[in-house]
Formats: structure tokens, sequence, C-alpha cells
């Protein structure tokens, strides 16, 4: 591995790949240049996550993993992790990939590093260092704060993206557990104490085996029976126990199966819950 960061005069060292490379996105230079500054000659750095974050203007810790892995994906950057401490990353060398533009005679940019670590770092300050008959043309600032802003709606898409996903999911739980029970309160309630556990067995189901579940439950008559008692059988259907919800998509609780004693000990008699009366308590993991 070569070094990155040659620590002379206050400058660390770029390849012109990684700007050329159209696959690479905009976020994902940044980091990447983020990575550089703070590496050594070897390549190796280890700032934290919160620094990054604050570096490259990357809002959260997801978007920030998720570029992070993307680097590492495209065999940029090698990430080990450390017992008790921070990642530790190894910068690769950015090679040339077929289509992306190249200055001839042009093997590094050197841009400049800030004087103390965890300064604010000046993305267009750069300058030639190439063969006189080189051309390198310095970046516009307000290109780069196009380029930037563009990668953020990017980003901002992205996440209202995941956001859409998770409250489709959660309207379709709605929905089907509504069949379930007249009562509006316990259903909104048991949403809330489970939305995370929800979201996790339509994503490892899929739609389709997800409302199929639900469907099974209509179903088998021992379910339908015990869905009356509504806030203890959403407490069961969605506990810590995963198993019990897929426990009804594998026909366990079917009417040809025997009945099991572990639900008849899990549900007991409930009082229908209105706002007055429901002990939040038992809703908690």
């Amino acid at each position: 591995m070569e070094g990155k960061d040659a620590r002379q005069k206050g400058w660390f060292w770029l390849e012109n790949n990684l700007i050329d490379r159209e696959d690479i996105e905009a976020y994902e230079k940044l980091l990447y240049m983020a990575l550089a500054r703070y590496a050594d000659s070897k390549g190796k750095c280890f700032p934290g996550l919160e620094r990054l974050m604050k570096v490259s203007g990357i809002g959260s810790r997801r978007t920030l993993t998720k570029y992070l892995r993307s680097l590492e994906a495209k065999g940029l950057v090698e990430i080990k992790k450390t017992s008790g401490k921070g990642n530790v990353y190894f910068l690769k060398n950015v090679s040339n990939k077929p289509g992306a533009e190249m200055h001839v005679g042009a093997k590094m940019t050197r841009v400049k590093s800030a004087p103390t670590p965890g300064a604010e770092m000046h993305v267009h300050q750069v300058q030639k260092c190439t063969p006189k008959e080189t051309q390198l043309r310095k970046p516009n600032k307000e290109d780069v704060v196009n380029n930037i802003n563009t990668a953020r709606k990017e980003n901002n898409a992205t996440e209202t993206k995941e956001q859409q996903h998770q409250v489709f999911v959660l309207n379709l739980a709605k929905k089907e557990m509504s069949k379930l029970c007249n009562n509006q309160f316990a259903v909104e309630t048991a949403l809330m104490a489970y939305r995370n556990k929800i979201q996790s067995l339509y994503k490892f189901l899929g739609k389709e085996k997800f409302l199929e579940t639900f469907e099974k439950i209509h179903e088998s008559s021992y379910l339908k029976e015990q869905s009356k008692n509504t806030g203890q059988f959403f407490n069961w259907l969605f506990s810590s126990k995963k198993e019990n919800f897929l426990n009804v998509f594998n026909d366990t609780y079917a009417d040809n199966d025997k009945k099991p004693s572990a639900i008849d000990e899990a549900i007991t008699i409930f009082v229908e819950p209105d706002k007055d009366n429901f002990d939040f308590s038992m809703w908690e993991d």
C-alpha cells in the first residue's frame, strides 16, 4: 500500500482518479478526502465518526456508515474494527476506470491541509504539482459548493424515501391489526411500542408473507378467539420473541394442529384498553 499523506508543508496527496471517476459519489469523494487528511505516511488513520460527520457535513451516523461501506465495497478503503475503540481506516490507491477522464501527465493532486487536527478542510485549495506542460484546472468554489449541495439533496432524498417506506409498512400493519380490533387506541399503542419489530418482520418476510401471516390469524379459530383480548394478543404477537409471529406464518396455530400451551400462558383475560385505564408498562421490552 502506497503512502497517502507525505505531510510536507501542510499538504496531503490525492489521486486525480478520485475526482475523475464518475462511479464515486460526491459524498464518497469528500469522505475519502477527509480520511486522507488524517492519514499517516502508510495511509492509516482513525478519526472518530463524530469527527468525520463534522468535516464532511453528513448529518447522521447511519448515512456516514453507508458511505464508508460503499468506499470499502469499491476497494478504496479497508476498515478494521478494534475492540473497545473506533475504526481504523487504511486508504487504498484509487485506480483508473474505463470512461473516466484523465489529465495527461497528471498523477496526483496536492491539497492544502489544515494546520491543526479537526480544523475545517478547504476542498477548493488545490495546487499544481505536475510538469509545466500539464495544466490542472483549479476547482471553482461555486462548483464545489454546488456539488456538495447536490450530494446533500441526494442524501436527503434517500432518507426521505426510507422514511416513506417505514410509514408505508406501519400503515399496512395498522390496516391489518384494525381488522382484528376495533379499539384504535390499542392498535396505535401497539404500533408505537413495536414499530421497530414490525419493520424487522416486514423486512424479513416481505410484503406477501407479512400479509399472509395476518390472514392466517383470521383462519385460525383459536387465534381469532384469543385476539379478542386485544392488548395482550398484540403484546404476545409482537413481543421480543419474533418466533411468535413467525410461528403463526408457519401454521403452528392452524385449526388442524394441537393448540400450544405457551400461548395460553401468555394471553390472559384482559380488559379492553382506553386512555384512562391503559397501563403502558406492559409494552416495554
